[in-house]
Formats: C-alpha cells, sequence, structure tokens
C-alpha cells in the first residue's frame, strides 16, 4: 500500500481545525445599560423580596438601578444568536453562556455587548437541570467518642445556647464546593424535618440537586446546623438555611474565574431572597490558567471580581463571613480573596489550645489592613463527613462556620444591629480586641464578652444595680441593688479579656442585705466583664482593674 503522507497531514490539519471550531468554553457577557427596563425603583417588590428591602432600609442602602435584573431584550438577543443565558448577574450587568469560540467572537461584535470575558474552558452547565433533591433519611452518625464542646466553648457558644440564642429566626446561605451525605445523616434532622432549608441550588452544573459532588460542605454546615443529641452541636442549629454550590472543583483544583462570578450570582440571589449572612469557606488567588492569576498587591479589598461581590452584599446588609484561607504555610502566605474585603469578617484558624494553626493565612491586606478579623478552632475541628462518620478536620474553612452560626445567635440576641455593628461587636469581643495582629486578628471571639460589651446595657437590671469602684483599686468590689433584685438568688461571673472565667460566686439578696461583695484577690490589672445572672435576667458590666 502506498502511503499518501500529504492526504493524512491534509486530514489530520483538518480535524485539528474542527476541534478548535467545536471548542465549547464559558464566558461572562457584559451589558452597556439597564436602559428599557420594565423595572422601577419605586416599585422593588417586583424584583427583592419585602426581607432584602428591609435589610436595605435599615443599613440606610439606596435601591439603584443597579439591583435591577438584566435588561430582557439583551438576554432575547443572546438567544437569538445561540448563547443562551445560563445565569446572570445584575450588580455586574452580565450573562454567563456556554458556547464556541465562533459565537463568541460573533458577540463582539454587538451594539448590546461592552465585552466577553473568558471565564472558564469546557462543558459545565446541563440542558437538563437536575431537579432538587427532597429526599432525606434519617441515619445516626457512626459511634465516635469526639464531641464539639471544645469548638464550642472556646466562643462560650454554651452559655450562649444556655441563654436561648440558637440562631432561631436567623437565615444563612453556605457557599461551598456539595454537600453529599447531608440528606442521611440524623445530624441533619432538625434541619430537613422543621423545614428549615428555605433554598438550595448548584451554580456549578445549573442544577438544584445540592447534595452531590465532595462532602466538604457537609462538614461546614455540621459546624452550624449540626444537632446530634449533646454530642455534636452546631452554633446556630436553629437557623433556616440555604445551601448554594459555587465551587467549581470539590477539592478546589483546577479553580478557573467562573468560580468567582458563581459566587457573585449566589450572593445575588441570597441578598434578592432575605439572607442574613453568608457563610463561605472558600478563597481564590491562582487558577489552573495562569492568565487569571491575581498577586498580592491586589488583596486590596477592591479588584478580584468575588471581593466586590462580597462589599456589594455587604453594603446591602449581609454580613459575609469568609475564612481566611489555609496559605499560611506557602508561597502565598496571605489571606485569600475575598477574605481581603473590608465588610468581610475573615476567619483565621487556632488549635484547641488557641495557638494558631500552622496553616491558617496571615494579613495583612495590601492597604495594610488587619487581617484575618478574628480565629476559631480551625485545626482537629469536629464535623460530620458524608458517610456519617464523626471526624476531626483541619481547616479554616471550619473555623468560618463556627463563626457565621456564632454570628446568627448573637445577631438572635440583639437583633437592631446592622452587619457591620454585628462584624465590630464581634471583633470587640474577641481576646486580642485590645491588641489585635496579622495572625490572629482581634482574636477568638467570646459570647459572655459580647454580652457584657452590649447586650446588658439596656434591660431591667439595668435600673437598679450600681458596682463601685469601678475602676477597680484594691481587691474589693461591692454590688448594690435597687428593691427589684430582693429575695433573688444571683450568679456572679467575672470574665477577662480572653472570655475565662476568674471569679464565680452565687449569692442570695435578702431584704435587709441589698449590697453584697465579691473578693478579687489574685485579679491582675486588665478589662474585665461582670455577669450578674438571675433566673429571669441578665446585666454586663465592663470593670477596669488597676
Amino acid at each position: 500500500m502506498v502511503r499518501n503522507d500529504k492526504f493524512i497531514v491534509t486530514i489530520i490539519l483538518f480535524l485539528i481545525a474542527a476541534n478548535v471550531q467545536a471548542q465549547v468554553n464559558r464566558y461572562v457577557v457584559y451589558f452597556p445599560d439597564k436602559e428599557d427596563t420594565n423595572y422601577r425603583i419605586d416599585q422593588p417588590l417586583e424584583f427583592l423580596s419585602q426581607k432584602a428591602i428591609d435589610r436595605r432600609v435599615k443599613v440606610g442602602f439606596e435601591i439603584t438601578e443597579q439591583d435591577f435584573p438584566v435588561n430582557r431584550n439583551y438576554i432575547d438577543s443572546l438567544v437569538k444568536y445561540n448563547a443562551n443565558p445560563y445565569y446572570t448577574s445584575r450588580w455586574f450587568n452580565a450573562a454567563i453562556i456556554q458556547v464556541d469560540v465562533t459565537v463568541k467572537d460573533l458577540l463582539l461584535g454587538k451594539s448590546f455587548v461592552t465585552s466577553v470575558e473568558y471565564v472558564a474552558p469546557g462543558v459545565e452547565y446541563t440542558e437538563v437541570p437536575s431537579e432538587k433533591n427532597t429526599s432525606y433519611t434519617s441515619n445516626p452518625p457512626v459511634s465516635d467518642t469526639k464531641t464539639t464542646d471544645r469548638q464550642l466553648s472556646m466562643l462560650a457558644v454554651d452559655y450562649m445556647h444556655q441563654d436561648g440564642y440558637t440562631g432561631e429566626g436567623l437565615w444563612i446561605a453556605v457557599f461551598d464546593g456539595g454537600f453529599a451525605g447531608a440528606n442521611e445523616s440524623s445530624v441533619f434532622q432538625n434541619l430537613f424535618e422543621n423545614n428549615k432549608i428555605k433554598d438550595m441550588e448548584d451554580f456549578v452544573s445549573g442544577g438544584k440537586d445540592v447534595f452531590i459532588y465532595d462532602d466538604h460542605g457537609t462538614k461546614v454546615l455540621s459546624c452550624i446546623s449540626g444537632k446530634y443529641n449533646s454530642q455534636i452541636v452546631g452554633t446556630a442549629y436553629d437557623a433556616e438555611i440555604s445551601l448554594y454550590i459555587t465551587g467549581d472543583d470539590a477539592v478546589y483544583e483546577d479553580e478557573f474565574r467562573i468560580e468567582e462570578f458563581n459566587w457573585v450570582i449566589a450572593a445575588e440571589k441570597a441578598d434578592s431572597s432575605g439572607v442574613d449572612i453568608i457563610s463561605s469557606s472558600l478563597g481564590y488567588n491562582t487558577f489552573e490558567d495562569s492568565s487569571m492569576d491575581y498577586t498580592t498587591a491586589q488583596l486590596d479589598g477592591k479588584t478580584a471580581i468575588v471581593t466586590k461581590g462580597a462589599e456589594m452584599v455587604s453594603d446591602r446588609g449581609v454580613l459575609v463571613v469568609n475564612s481566611a484561607g489555609n496559605s499560611g504555610g506557602d508561597s502565598w502566605n496571605l489571606i485569600t480573596f475575598p477574605a481581603d474585603g473590608e465588610s468581610v469578617l475573615a476567619v483565621g484558624g487556632v488549635t484547641s489550645s488557641k495557638v494558631r494553626s500552622d496553616f491558617s493565612s496571615f494579613g495583612p491586606t495590601a492597604d495594610n489592613r488587619i487581617k484575618p478579623d478574628v480565629a476559631a478552632m480551625a485545626t482537629g475541628t469536629v464535623v460530620v463527613n458524608s458517610q456519617g462518620n464523626i471526624v476531626s478536620s483541619n481547616g479554616t474553612s471550619f473555623a468560618c462556620p463556627l463563626v457565621a452560626g456564632f454570628a446568627a445567635s448573637l445577631w438572635q440576641a440583639k437583633p437592631e444591629l446592622t452587619n457591620i455593628e454585628l462584624k465590630q461587636l464581634i471583633m470587640t469581643s474577641s481576646s486580642q480586641a485590645n491588641n489585635p495582629d496579622n495572625s490572629l486578628g482581634y482574636g477568638i471571639p467570646n459570647y459572655n464578652v459580647a454580652v457584657g460589651n452590649i447586650l446588658g446595657l439596656d434591660n431591667e437590671m439595668s435600673k437598679d444595680v450600681h458596682v463601685y469602684p469601678n475602676p477597680i483599686t484594691g481587691n474589693k468590689l461591692k454590688v448594690k441593688f435597687d428593691i427589684g433584685q430582693f429575695g433573688k438568688s444571683l450568679a456572679f461571673e467575672i470574665y477577662n479579656s480572653n472570655g475565662n472565667m476568674v471569679v464565680s460566686d452565687q449569692k442570695q439578696i435578702l431584704h435587709s442585705d441589698n449590697e453584697i461583695e465579691l473578693d478579687l484577690t489574685g485579679l491582675t490589672k486588665g478589662i474585665y466583664i461582670l455577669s450578674i445572672i438571675s433566673p429571669d435576667n441578665y446585666k454586663g458590666i465592663k470593670l477596669l482593674k488597676f
């Protein structure tokens, strides 16, 4: 047989050209404006929930055209060119499409398109998206001696729960890479049986089934919503939940910019629905395509797409809690995006001994702001995986939801706070509030300190209790009550700035003895919180010891 090499080469070149021609990628198409829209600023219920509107009013954020959905005419124009939009972004006035390069090039010449950005290779969105998975099977977790006690007590969440603050009435959206097995575990029975899952969506494929892919999100969710006897307890197990898959790869490899847009679109949905808190155990810096990489100089809270989205949703009153990142031991070393956002509560990690986890990312930001903001247990955090096993896992991914749930339960106690006021309360109630650094930020939050700082200042007990001398100059502290506390048994607890209880006493207040004395021998100089607890009330008082 005679070989025709020229013919073979021609065929190969043809096949290569055909393959290039057929290459389908994902792109973001940007539009020029929102003119000729049917939406109006004075009719916000057409595009926002009442909760989203109320939240904007609370923080003083004016509704603008940026909140309008993308112009329908532009969407219809995309469809005419076989560029079906899978998702749209109202804040960036854009749409995500999945097309071959010829269609992308065709769109670039159209008047309704300002630019087209390549964000990921290949096909990901499915033509027939998965239906919402509402199935639930209550399987008890695999027996293990591990408990969540340490990660809760570190934040004084045990006291928080005793006071009845479990996240009831708050709504948390969890952004992650998959929640495999969460619908097959008794740990999440409270979520399913009490209809606390408000929404779920897979922004990676365009489907509705979120109990797939990886179980990273399952472990994260157990830190917030877990409730199995007293062994597994989340920080806000009564909060309502949205489950959103935004991470394109469950093990966080082969990342592309598409994940940032997934995050933003999920944030827009969370905002418009009425979510209060976003818990995001995700972070970005470098990508599989190096042309997409960020630099540490861009950690300024203004550059990355995901950080811009985080700031936009924060402006609208949502508290964004994000893991600081696990780059503390590698060449990047610093926090990842969107933890650099000024309004973002970035969470670093500590061990059970309250020492920084060796992988926890450092600050500062490029513009020299302290980051992370706070820290929680990230080494040996007790979580539940997709098989229902109670395991220990490492990562700021788990410190983040612990703080997100802590924030929800604290917000339940003081609902009039704005998201930024709540963030500040958490930071100033943390163990390093007087001396923050770029390792653990303001330190480990503490419920008892937070209550002393804010929550005890306006209750009924405030009207009839007087503490002196304050500042404290000796070893005695006197507490005097007016008639309101007569006949009651009161607990007196003093906490240092690290949230550790250093004085505990129980006293009966008699009609003939309305003044009691506390022994402060051994108390060193510093700031303390005195907690006075009655069967039906609470008072927190800040003390200064010279």
